[in-house]
């Protein structure tokens, strides 16, 4: 009876480890994934290495892709919303942001800021 028991208990055992190995760690590693790019979209383009069953490596596989595809487009929409379609230059948008960007930094370093704009002469097409 006790040697029944031993054996129960060291198969239930031996089945919880390769349950964890071959599919609980795999999808563990692809929420925390998730959770990474949902926090912070510059983790966008990682891959995440999964092992354990084939399903689990499909399933891996297809999140890598689409991690691909929406870094991607995620790319392209930032090209679109920050760069002029006609001279492919950057727009208005990127130059306050990176004004600002500037301005933070020089703030946060404490050093001295000047920005010159010579605005003598009128822009084309605005007079």
């Amino acid at each position: 009876m006790v040697l029944a028991i031993a054996s129960t208990l060291l198969g239930v055992v031996l089945a919880l480890y390769i349950l964890e190995k071959t599919t609980l760690q795999p999808l563990n590693s692809l929420a925390l994934q998730l959770r990474r790019v949902g926090s912070n979209k510059d983790h966008l383009g990682e891959q995440v290495v999964t092992g354990g069953m084939a399903e689990i490596r499909e399933l891996g596989e297809d999140f890598n892709q689409m991690a691909r595809e929406l870094d991607r487009l995620y790319d392209s929409l930032e090209h679109m919303a920050f760069t002029d379609p006609l001279t492919n230059l950057p727009n208005r948008a990127r130059f306050r942001d990176t004004l600002e960007e500037s301005v933070r930094h020089y703030t946060h370093a404490h050093q001295p800021f000047a920005l010159f704009f010579d605005g003598s002469r009128p822009l084309q097409g605005s007079e």
